[in-house]
C-alpha cells in the first residue's frame, strides 16, 4: 500500500501540470486547498500555544526561584534564631546550676553578717549602759532631770518630732507630765526662746465645746494669761480646735490631727 502513495501523487501532480496548462485543476485538487488552509491555521496555533506556554513556564520558574530564595533566607534566619536560642537556654542552664550549687553551700557572708550583728546589739548594750549612768549622773546635778529645761518651779521637756495633739498628750502624760500651761509672760519668753519659731503642742483646746477653751490641767482659762496671734482663734474651717505656739511663740488654734513638735510641762 506504501507503494501506491508515490503513484498516487505523482499522478495528482501530473494532473496538476496538464490542468495548470488548460486555466483550471481538478475538483479533486480544489477540495484539498481548505484542507491545507486548516493545517496551517492548526500550526500557526500551536506555534503561539508553544510561545505562550515557554512565556508561563519561564515566569512560573523566575517565580520559583524567587520564592526558593526568600524560603531559604527565612530558615536561615529561624535557623540562627533556633541557635541562639538554644545557647541562651543552656547559658540559664549554666547559672541555676550554679546558684543551686551556691544555695547548698553555708554561706560565709551570711555567718559574717550574724557576726556583725551580734556584735552591734553587743555596742548598743554597752552605749544603753553608759547612756543610763549619763543620765543618772544629769539628774544629780539638775533636779529636773536629763533633757529637761527648769524654769522657776516647773520642768519643761521640748519633744521634736511629729505628733498630733492628742498623740503629744499620750507622750506627755508617759512622761508623768502634760501638754504646756502657760499661765504668764516670764513663762511664755521662756518657752518663746526656746522654740525657734518652730510649732509646739501647748495644752489647750475647745474639743468638749466650741468656743470655750480649757487648759489640760483644770487652769481657769478665761482669767488667765493669753498670747493669742491677731485675729485668732478663728476656727478656720471649723474644725480647729487645738492650740500650739507659732512664729514669735504666739499662739494659733489648728486642726488637732495636724502634726508637729510638743512642750511637756511637771512640777519640780
Amino acid at each position: 500500500m506504501d507503494a501506491d502513495i508515490p503513484v498516487a501523487h505523482q499522478r495528482l501532480m501530473d494532473e496538476v501540470v496538464i490542468f495548470g496548462d488548460r486555466g483550471s485543476l481538478p475538483s479533486r485538487v480544489r477540495s484539498l486547498y481548505p484542507l491545507y488552509g486548516l493545517l496551517g491555521i492548526a500550526y500557526v496555533f500551536i506555534f503561539i500555544l508553544c510561545v505562550v506556554s515557554f512565556s508561563r513556564v519561564h515566569a512560573i520558574s523566575e517565580k520559583a526561584e524567587a520564592l526558593k530564595s526568600e524560603v531559604g533566607a527565612d530558615f536561615d534566619q529561624l535557623y540562627l534564631k533556633a541557635q541562639n536560642t538554644s545557647s541562651r537556654v543552656d547559658a540559664i542552664e549554666l547559672d541555676l546550676s550554679s546558684l543551686k550549687s551556691e544555695a547548698q553551700k553555708p554561706s560565709s557572708r551570711v555567718k559574717a553578717i550574724g557576726s556583725d550583728v551580734s556584735s552591734l546589739k553587743l555596742q548598743v548594750s554597752v552605749l544603753s549602759s553608759q547612756f543610763l549612768a549619763l543620765e543618772k549622773a544629769v539628774e544629780i546635778e539638775t533636779p529636773c532631770g536629763f533633757l529637761w529645761k527648769q524654769f522657776e518651779d516647773h520642768c519643761y521637756f521640748f519633744y521634736k518630732g511629729e505628733l498630733n495633739w492628742m498623740d503629744a498628750k499620750v507622750m506627755c502624760e508617759a512622761k508623768n507630765a502634760t501638754l504646756a500651761v502657760i499661765t504668764s509672760a516670764r513663762e511664755q519668753n521662756f518657752l518663746s526662746s526656746r522654740t525657734d519659731n518652730e510649732r509646739y503642742w501647748i495644752g489647750l483646746s475647745d474639743l468638749n465645746k466650741e468656743g470655750e477653751w480649757e487648759w489640760i490641767d483644770g487652769t481657769d482659762y478665761n482669767s488667765s494669761y493669753k498670747f493669742w496671734k491677731t485675729d485668732e482663734p478663728n476656727n478656720f474651717d471649723r474644725s480647729e480646735d487645738c492650740a500650739h505656739l507659732w512664729s514669735m511663740g504666739e499662739w494659733n488654734d489648728v486642726h488637732c490631727t495636724y502634726v508637729c513638735n510638743a512642750i511637756c510641762e511637771r512640777q519640780l
